[in-house]
Order: structure tokens, then sequence, then C-alpha cells
């Protein structure tokens, strides 16, 4: 009969203090590699967030929200001569108008092309290219300054919320209104604007920017804004809203 006989191997021991160690010594590595890896400059939206002064009328979030919207109207759209608008415009019953904030802020430009022509304007100036010989060309017009109201999609909106902020707006947003977010193509402080600054008569516009013959189109039709529409994934839809009935136009 065999005998078989068991052999008993001991597992080695292991150093518990040493393994301590290691793993601490890994961790400060690991944390010093941290500290010499330079962090990414920020966005240049973020920087805009960071260096524009909160206003106290305004709360942070419908700040930022309209800041975002600026910087896609330039950036994406090229647009220029952005400012953002915390008070109601000047009007003939409202003459401090750093008195009376506006709902929400809002933004003002200069698209790189014009954005909305009304129909009769549109039929006057058919009329007028036949007259002179040009049918069937693009119609030259000039871009205009134009409104811009930021929301953010899952907002909830009425007509008594679009009529506030219509009552604020002028026809037209000054050249000398709101707080202007770039200078010089670069992310800007926001400055306010003077009067004295902008009063000066530029290729025949007036001080609305607006050529005599756009002034009917303009200012004796229905206020317009541009309806700026943020999504989670910061993507913008722009929709035309104007402040009453206008007919539809002909294509």
């Amino acid at each position: 009969m065999n005998n078989l006989t068991s052999h008993h191997t001991p597992s080695p021991t292991v150093d518990q203090s040493a393994q301590t160690n290691n793993a601490t010594q890994g961790k400060a590595m690991g944390a010093q590699r941290d500290n010499n890896t330079p962090h990414p400059a920020p966005s240049s939206l973020q920087t805009l967030l960071n260096t524009t002064a909160p206003v106290k009328s305004c709360s942070p979030h419908l700040q930022h929200l309209a800041l975002q919207v600026a910087h896609t109207l330039k950036f994406q759209h090229n647009w220029t001569d952005i400012r953002i608008h915390y008070n109601a415009s000047p009007s003939p019953s409202n003459a401090n108008p750093s008195s009376s904030p506006l709902p929400r802020p809002v933004l003002s430009g200069l698209p790189p092309a014009r954005l909305y022509t009304h129909p009769d304007e549109q039929i006057a100036l058919l009329q007028a290219q036949k007259a002179a010989g040009n049918a069937g060309q693009a119609l030259a017009v000039q871009p205009q300054r134009e409104w811009v109201l930021p929301t953010q999609l899952r907002e909830r909106w009425t007509l008594r919320k679009f009529g506030e902020v219509f009552d604020g707006l002028g026809a037209v947003p000054g050249p000398a209104e709101g707080v202007e977010v770039f200078r010089r193509g670069e992310v800007g402080l926001g400055v306010e604007v003077e009067v004295e600054d902008v009063d000066v008569d530029v290729m025949g516009r007036d001080q609305v920017g607006l050529e005599e013959g756009e002034r009917k189109w303009r200012l004796e039709v229905p206020k317009r804004l541009l309806l700026a529409t943020l999504d989670d994934d910061s993507t913008v839809a722009f929709y035309i809203v104007h402040d009453g009935i206008v007919k539809p136009r002909q294509n």
C-alpha cells in the first residue's frame, strides 16, 4: 500500500507596509503629473460669460442665455454690432428708459443680409426694378438692425409675454441703445454706448440705420423681432415674430 505524503508549500508573505508606501507614492506621482499638465484655455463663450458684469435687474441665467445667443450670432452667423438691452427703448411716454427694465434681456445687431422684406415693400421694389429695366435680377436691399429675443426651448410662452416684450421695444433698435457685447472683433467687457459717439450720418442713413425709402416699411408697420430658441444641445433656431397681423409674403 502506497503511502501518500502531502507537501505544504508556504505562501509568500506580503509586506503590507511596502505595498501601502508604493500606492501612496503612485498617487503622489499621479497628482504631480496632474498639477504639471496645463489646463486648456477657456472657450470664447466661457470668457464672454466670465467677463460680462452681472446686472441687478436681470437674473444670471437669462443674462447667460442672451450672451450665448449673442455668441452664436457673431461666430456662426456673422452678425456685427451686437448689443444687449436690459432697459426699455426711449419713447415719448418713456423719457427715462433706465427706470423701465425689460422683462428679460433682448439683443440687437446687424445681420450680414436682410432677414425680412415686407410684402408691400417687395412689390414696390419689383416694380421699380422693372421700370429700370432690371427685371429678373435679385433685389438689392440693405440689411437692417434687428431685435433678437433669446429664449430656451423648455420655456412656455404666451401672447401676453410676447406683448410685454414688444411694449418695451422701439420699432427699430437705436444705435445709442444697449451695451456692446463685443468690441473690435473680440470679447469685450460690455461698455455703455454714449449718444454722441454714434450721432453721425453715415452714407445717408438716419439715426436708426434706415434709408429714406426704408422708413415706411419699418416704422409704419407692426414691430418685429427674431425669436432665438436655444435647445439643450446648444443649437439655436430662429423665427420671425411680428407684433400684429402681417400679410403673407410673395415668394
